[in-house]
């Protein structure tokens, strides 16, 4: 049975059915939804900036490719209705309302045109201004043509005057730089029309119709065009008045860049005409919409309004594709080949398709229905080779199936004595006319994607595991694993002389050349790392990857010199490509849509961009090129977008801020945010890359100035410096008058000290003290007691001594003072008859010949205790002095238990006894050592209740003197 069907297939004629392919373009479709003020659209225009304004029953809008910003009564229009928009010389946008109101637009804001109030006065009722009549010259001269009240011309100054032609009340017409400015009928029952020629004016007789407020007129190829209703007029001086009638009322006439002349119509759509060749139309566009107008972009792409349903957006009516409505099985075609400029591609099941550019062709190869995608088409010779995913494959020649094999093959090649060798799953087989055999199994593969002949013995093998190498000839095989890269699946192989081009899955493209292998990748500049087809044409390499077609060529050095992208926006089906091909001057791109087809010589455009605003410290302000900024004005946000309406993504945008940044940083977002900038000058830069690839060639730019605090100026650093200068001066001189005042002081002190230590000496040396210490030695003499004698002078002698070379120092050793001491006490003991005990007492940590006391400070107590409590007491007599030492101080105490000082005072009031100064005096040498050394001395006298008797204290600082 299989071989019947077979049999009946190899002998029947292959070709089914073919039919004529009419176009299909992309588009999109804006309205309300996505932002328009009103989906009934009278204009549309692009300004000279590139933004794109639209004129509706709603106000104005202008449309940067992101989103609409809206304008109406509440920004400043006169009227909401607005039928026409005409950019002037001057780059501003003048807006012609339905009433006859005009406004125009400029640095963002819209002024309201000073004389309307004289052009409605000159209507004297309700007019409507013809579209296509309004003209403002570089004088500000105003042209503006009424149905029913002819053309106003309007002065600067606001004089308003009629354009009337010759023969009275007949249609006016004015040519002013191309811009056709005309009038309406002003008697319905008069049909002449007069036209405004260089050598005055010629009067054309139009049949007798309707006449409506939808007249339009157009200087196209050298001759005027008016329609009226659904009537077109053709005035020719040389061959007189031809007309045109259709079935619909025209509603818009212009001239594309091609040339040709799109006619809008009422519920009808826009169609294309070339070289006044009404009865056919090049295309016909949205039938069954009413068309108002017409404009073709900078980048190309064409902008149809609507009365109904906003406006279409057709990115490029040139990029055709076909798809299930023009005749194929299935919208999803994988695989291309070419031979003699046509271009064969399969279907779904059991079909492939034959395309001239006109004509499509459908060729079935096998009965059964079942066969599912065909993943292979390829020319070998005069043989075609389909590969099907169960009915294997089959070999074609002239439109007759010779062969077949189960075998679905994804790539084949032919190698000369050996026949045509086929690629699938992990096996390549060979295929001859006595059969096939399998050659080779490669291990660890699941999928053999491509094969090419590499030499005359070696064969390439692309498969899911990478880049295998099979020697035909020992019949062998390795993996080729050299570059990291040739690990990837490899989608596609191409050789061209010495030169193997490999398309992958993830890796990008790779170029291989004497064992030297180049990547590129999206970081080079390619829309997408993953490659599915690959052709070359003389210098130009086409790449069909994830993200849209590329067309690429390279430097001497095999770096990428110039790349251009085709995607979904620039009218393709889908960015998902399949497989590439060229034939016939196109460039055709197999998709999961449908087969594109778009002229390979691709016009290119850059994409201005423009900063639209600028917020400084959270406040919105106006653009400008320069910015003079307080310090605290430091944070900065920039928005910016880039024209290009052609994208289906956001654009990628490069930005630098010179001043902190160093190299461009990239973005798709449309602002950017600066915060706590330092004073300095700072540039922003910013351009954008946009759908094909190019990056905008100018940079836009605006520069920033943020002042230092008036902290940081140099006023205030001179101001600061002078006034720290002053104020050093008056410190400076402040400490020497407090210097020299301390040191009056100090030497006052001191000069006291002086007379102090003098009368403390004084008092030491008393003569009441020197008179007891000689009557002693008298005593001793006349008792003829030499010895005691003599000791007693020696210890006296000694004590002058001590005294009077202490008393020569401000400050001495304790040891030397507790050495005067001990003399003075023990004179004391032999004049008294050792009546007391005298205890001295020295903490052993204390280092006494370290610490400095001022000289003949404990004396004075140590007398007061003996003579005025001491002394006069009866009974056990003891005076101890103790050295001790506490933390940052050391103290002498002078102890005794004499009578205590309420009694000594009664004692001495009761006798006239001789006054002893020494006590004073050493209290106010005391103070002024406190003065002189900052309270480094305290002195503390107790009252020994218990025992009676005296404790004196004195503690001195153990930095005493050191200041």
């Amino acid at each position: 049975m299989r071989s019947a069907k077979i049999l009946f297939i190899i002998l029947s004629t292959l070709f089914i059915a073919q039919s004529v392919v009419s176009q299909v373009v992309n588009y999109k479709n804006y309205t309300v939804d996505h932002g328009l003020p009103s989906s009934e659209i009278y204009q549309v225009i692009q300004d000279q900036k590139g933004f794109i304004w639209f004129a509706t029953d709603q106000g104005v809008s202008r449309f940067d490719g992101y989103k609409f910003k809206n304008y109406s009564i509440i920004e400043g229009l006169p009227d909401n209705t607005i039928l026409e928009i005409f950019e002037d010389s001057k780059a501003r946008l003048w807006f012609v309302s339905i009433s006859g109101k005009l406004s125009w637009f400029e640095n963002d804001s819209i002024y309201e045109y000073p004389y309307n109030d004289s052009i409605i006065k000159h209507l004297g009722g309700s007019d409507y201004p013809i579209k296509k009549s309004f003209y403002v010259d570089n004088q500000d001269n105003v042209y503006i043509g009424f149905y029913h009240h002819h053309l106003f011309h309007i002065t600067p100054e606001g004089s308003i005057s009629k354009i009337i032609p010759p023969n009275g009340e007949n249609m006016a017409w004015l040519t002013a730089n191309e811009n056709i400015l005309y009038t309406s009928k002003y008697k319905i029952n008069d049909y002449l029309l007069d036209v405004q020629c260089n050598d005055g004016f010629e009067t054309y007789t139009l049949p007798k119709s309707k006449t409506a407020n939808r007249s339009f007129a157009l200087l196209y190829k050298g001759e005027l065009l008016y329609s009226d209703f659904n009537n077109l007029y053709r005035l020719n001086s040389s061959t007189g008045l031809h007309t045109e009638q259709f079935d619909t009322d025209i509603l818009w006439m212009s001239q594309s860049n091609d040339g040709l002349l799109w006619v809008g119509f009422l519920k009808k759509g826009v169609k294309a005409f070339k070289n006044f060749d009404f009865s056919h139309n090049v295309f016909h566009l949205l039938e069954g919409h009413s068309v108002s107008s017409v404009f073709t972009d900078s980048e190309g792409g064409m902008w149809i309004t609507t009365l109904e349903n906003g406006c279409y957006y057709f990115p490029d009516i040139q990029v055709n594709y076909i798809t299930k409505e023009q005749g194929l099985q299935s919208k999803t075609v994988n695989k291309l080949a070419v031979k003699d400029e046509k271009v064969y591609f399969g279907g779904t099941n059991s079909e492939y398709y034959e395309f001239d550019l006109h004509t499509l062709k459908k060729h079935y190869y096998h009965t059964n229905e079942e066969q599912k995608s065909n993943r292979l088409i390829k020319w070998i010779g005069d043989t075609l080779i389909v590969g099907n995913n169960i009915g294997g494959s089959h070999f074609i020649y002239k439109d007759k199936v010779f062969s077949n094999s189960d075998y679905c093959y994804n790539s084949v090649l032919r190698i000369n004595n050996y026949g045509i060798l086929g690629g699938y799953t992990d096996k390549i087989r060979v295929h001859t006319k006595n059969g096939h055999r399998k050659l080779v199994s490669l291990k660890n593969v699941k999928k053999i994607y491509d094969l090419i002949r590499y030499n005359d013995t070696v064969l390439w093998i692309g498969t899911n595991a990478g880049l295998y190498e099979f020697n035909i000839l020992r019949k062998t095989y390795k993996k080729i694993n050299w570059h990291k890269a040739l690990g990837s699946r490899i989608n596609i192989l191409l050789k061209q002389d010495e030169t193997v081009w490999i398309g992958t899955k993830g890796a990008g493209l790779l170029k291989v050349e004497r064992n030297s292998l180049k990547q590129y990748t999206k970081a080079d500049g390619l829309p997408g790392n993953s490659i599915d087809g690959i052709t070359i044409e003389d210098s130009l390499v086409w790449l069909g990857t994830n993200k849209g077609v590329a067309r690429m060529t390279f430097d001497i050095k095999d770096s990428i010199s110039d790349i251009v992208f085709l995607n979904k926006g620039h009218g393709l089906p889908t960015s998902e490509i399949e497989d590439i091909a060229i034939a016939e001057n196109k460039l055709f791109a197999a998709t999961k849509k449908g087969l594109a087809i778009l002229d390979k010589n691709i016009t290119t455009y850059y994409s201005p961009v423009y900063i639209t605003g600028v917020s400084i410290a959270g406040n919105d302000t106006l653009i400008k090129k320069q910015y003079e900024l307080k310090h605290d004005q430091n944070y900065i946000e920039i928005s910016f977008v880039g024209l290009n309406y052609q994208r289906f993504s956001p654009l990628k945008y490069k930005y630098m801020l010179h001043g902190i940044d160093t190299d461009w940083n990239t973005t798709e977002d449309l602002s950017v945010r600066y915060a706590m900038l330092l004073p300095g000058e700072y540039t922003f830069k910013v351009k954008c890359i946009n759908s094909y690839g190019k990056e905008t060639i100018s940079n836009n730019q605006i520069t920033f100035r943020i002042k230092k605090p008036y902290y940081q100026t140099t006023s205030f650093l001179i101001s600061v410096i002078l006034a720290g200068l002053l104020l050093l001066f008056i410190i400076v001189f402040s400490i020497i008058r407090i210097k020299i005042r301390e040191l009056k002081k100090r030497n006052n002190i001191e000069k006291e000290l002086n007379s102090y230590r003098q009368r403390a000496l004084s008092a030491q040396m008393n003569p009441h003290f020197i008179y007891n210490s000689l009557n002693s030695v008298q005593n001793y003499i006349l008792k003829n007691d030499r010895i005691k004698s003599n000791e007693y002078l020696a210890r006296f002698g000694h004590l002058m001594r001590r005294i009077l070379q202490n008393s020569q120092n401000s400050s001495i050793s304790l040891q030397e003072e507790l050495d005067a001491l001990k003399h003075y006490v023990d004179m004391e003991l032999i004049r008294f008859n050792d009546s007391f005990r005298f205890t001295l007492f020295i903490d052993e940590n204390i280092n006494i010949e370290a610490l400095k006391v001022p000289p003949l400070i404990i004396q004075p107590f140590v007398e007061n205790a003996i003579h005025h409590g001491l002394r006069i007491k009866e009974g056990d007599k003891h005076l101890k002095v103790s050295v001790f030492e506490k933390t940052e101080i050391f103290c002498v105490c002078i102890e005794d238990n004499g009578i205590g000082r309420q009694k000594s005072y009664e004692f001495k009031q009761s006798r006239k006894q001789y006054k002893s100064y020494g006590t004073e005096i050493t209290n106010k040498r005391l103070d002024l050592y406190r003065d002189l050394y900052k309270n480094d001395i305290d002195l503390t006298i107790i009252d020994l209740e218990e025992d009676g008797g005296t404790r004196v204290e004195i503690k001195f600082k153990k930095t005493l003197g050191s200041k």
